[in-house]
């Protein structure tokens, strides 16, 4: 290239380089957005968003933990008597998960607005993830981000509610007040929140505020809270002493009552005290919607009892639906009430629920399997196969996944493929169970006969539900009617997924079915 003119294109491209230098000063200076005096920018701040990235709907928020990115004060010996200590402000995990929970609980009961589940917004916590790849990942127009701290005299809260698509922040304030004052700094923010997040809803939004209690006994609740969240032998003791100090405080404070039923329903507690623990948790449940008959949690933990532990299934079911119309944005709750209208087969209105709650739960990868089983159960199984392959980018290694997909392609009649999909199963249960259907399938039945025999000897005190299956897709109905009052004897949870299930279809002439169906009271006599 001659000299002169590489000379001259140089001189444009430093031009162009300072016209660009320029742009983006402006751009930066009019659309990066600069949190108020007096409150504190808790994360990243918010980055250019990059083009063609899908954030949500525009009324969809999701709350992040309130934790505090700079150092708290400390508390400072004074030099002399006559100077004042350096006031002191105290970083604590459970406020900073407690207020952010309870914002999420209020605006979750707001029709229309799609709120990110904790599970989900809390997943980020502990990682330097700057707001709009968050945002992308959790798929939501709004981020509310704050800071919040314990002081001697009461608390410091900072927050700010941020449009990541716009990058724009919609509004920001700043509280320094006495803890009597906390429930109601709250109430002012999830106001604000809905108001914005929720504008093209089109219509009033009532937003139901939390009641006042004792401020005490609200600090021991949210301890009790994060430590159940944290899970484990001691976290868990230590969440029954704060939500039974909670109660020493404040008597008919029925969230706390709440919280000690969900540690009654741990697996630990049930495995060490049994049928008992689940019936302490539906006293507590009972006694909480006593004192708040509008408590939704109470009706999701009073669904799940019934149905887990009495096989009422219609009484969960009407348990469900009266949580769902108290918290229709709550993930749990959507969820809850897809799983009892699956037992019911409502497949359609079930799938519908479903969808919702992974809208609100994206990272809950179980959604993602269970939408798979209800396509499967509906009779769309190339939209089964298509949610487990969502679930296999997620997480290649998700235990089951394989297998199902191997019972969906086992009902396309493609045998040989689902072999393959079994094979690929990372489970040893659930490897051999698929491998089991797909000889079955492919007429290898003196290898699936001995693999089975394999799974009852090691597996048939707690897997009698999927020995029935196995014995019904192969054409042996006795046995597999004989597996299934075994599992029905066992409590077998499998016992829920009767009605639809595309490897019981052999037994559903048989007489012994409908008697099965009564005696499940899936349906009346």
């Amino acid at each position: 290239m001659p000299k002169a003119y590489s000379t001259k294109r140089s001189r444009r491209i430093s031009g162009s380089i300072a016209i660009i230098l320029v742009l983006i000063t402006w751009f930066l200076r009019e659309h990066i957005p600069v949190f108020p005096d007096g409150v504190e920018a808790p994360n990243e701040k918010v980055t250019l968003a990059r083009p063609q990235v899908y954030y949500g709907p525009a009324n969809s928020i999701a709350v992040l933990p309130f934790t505090c990115t700079s150092p708290a004060f400390e508390v400072v010996s004074p030099d002399s008597p006559g100077d004042e200590p350096v006031r002191q402000a105290t970083d604590t995990p459970a406020l900073a998960d407690g207020i952010a929970q309870s914002l999420i609980d209020l605006l979750a009961r707001v029709p229309g607005l799609l709120v990110t589940s904790s599970n989900s917004s809390f997943f980020f916590q502990d990682k330097d993830t700057v707001i709009p790849v968050l945002a992308e990942r959790l798929k939501v127009r709004h981020i509310l981000e704050g800071c919040a701290r314990q002081t001697p005299d009461g608390f410091e809260i900072s927050a700010r509610l941020v449009n990541v698509k716009t990058r724009s922040q919609k509004w920001a304030k700043s509280f320094n007040g006495k803890l009597d004052n906390i429930i109601a700094f709250q109430n002012e923010i999830a106001t604000a929140a809905a108001d914005i997040a929720g504008s093209n809803l089109g219509k009033e939004k009532e937003l139901p505020l939390a009641k006042v209690v004792d401020p005490q006994a609200w600090l021991m609740f949210i301890e009790g809270r994060y430590r159940y969240r944290l899970r484990g032998p001691d976290n868990l003791a230590q969440a029954e002493a704060a939500f039974r100090n909670a109660l020493d405080i404040e008597p008919e404070f029925a969230p706390a009552l709440l919280g000690l039923a969900r540690v009654y329903m741990t697996p630990v507690r049930v495995s060490t005290q049994g049928r008992a623990a689940l019936e302490k948790a539906r006293e507590t449940v009972l006694e909480a919607l006593r004192l708040d008959p509008e408590l939704a949690g109470a009706y999701l933990e009073l669904s799940r009892i019934r149905r887990s532990v009495d096989w009422d299934w219609r009484g969960s079911s009407e348990a469900a639906q009266k949580a769902l119309g108290l918290a229709p944005g709550n993930a749990d709750v959507l969820s809850n009430a897809s799983t009892a209208l699956f037992t019911l087969g409502k497949f359609e209105p079930a799938v519908m629920l479903l969808k919702e709650a992974i809208k609100r739960d994206p990272l809950v990868l179980q959604n993602f399997q269970r939408l798979g089983l209800l396509y499967e159960f509906s009779g769309k199984y190339e939209e089964a196969l298509q949610a487990y392959q969502v679930l296999l980018g997620l997480n290649p290694d998700y235990p089951a996944v394989y297998a199902y997909r191997a019972r969906a392609q086992l009902a396309l009649s493609m045998s040989e493929s689902a072999l393959e999909e079994a094979d690929k199963e990372q489970n040893p249960f659930w490897q051999r169970y698929a491998r089991i259907l797909s000889l079955f399938a492919l007429q290898r039945s003196d290898e699936a006969d001995a693999l089975l025999q394999q799974m009852i000897i090691e597996r048939g005190n707690d897997a009698a539900y999927q020995v029935a299956e196995i014995y019904a897709f192969s054409g042996d109905i006795d046995q597999a009617f004989s597996w299934l009052d075994r599992a029905y004897r066992q409590r077998d949870g499998g016992m829920s997924e009767l009605i639809g299930n595309y490897f019981l279809s052999n037994l559903e002439n048989d007489p012994r079915w409908r008697e099965l169906l009564v005696r499940v009271s899936l349906i009346k006599s």
